[in-house]
């Protein structure tokens, strides 16, 4: 009993064969990140290494859990060892999208709000609390 079938169709197939140079080739891929996003200071190009050193961890990760889960019977250790690699796939997951949208913002223009006005309401409803003196009196 296989617990999970492998797909040969064409476009798996290239699509692996394009992730395999990716992975084989990781500086290659942080430079067109930075060509892509016309990166200019070691922040921006260092944020594209981190990028391409996730992607690269997820591929691999991606590949032995594969591997990992053909295999004609699940084990005590097999499980255990699945569940690190779980971990840590989902960890390289969260490490990719955070550096990506955080190069994304970086990119994006900046956004400058200017209010010029005498009365200015930016909340409708709003409760003020007026703490009163011990010797005031409250008249109903």
């Amino acid at each position: 009993m296989k617990i999970m079938e492998k797909n040969n169709t064409d476009e798996t197939l290239s699509i692996h064969s394009m992730l395999g140079s990716i992975q084989g080739n990781t500086a290659g891929f942080a430079t067109m990140l930075t060509k892509e996003y016309d990166c200019q200071t070691s922040l921006e190009i260092s944020l594209c290494e981190i990028i391409a050193n996730s992607f690269k961890r997820i591929i691999s990760v991606s590949k032995l859990m594969e591997t990992d889960l053909n295999l004609n019977y699940p084990s005590k250790e097999k499980v255990n060892y699945l569940a690190i690699l779980s971990k840590e796939l989902d960890r390289q997951n969260r490490n990719y999208l955070t550096a990506i949208n955080t190069l994304i913002d970086m990119k994006n223009p900046k956004m400058t709000i200017n209010v010029n006005t005498e009365n200015t309401f930016l909340g409708e409803n709003q409760q003020f609390n007026n703490n009163q003196g011990k010797n005031e009196n409250i008249k109903d």
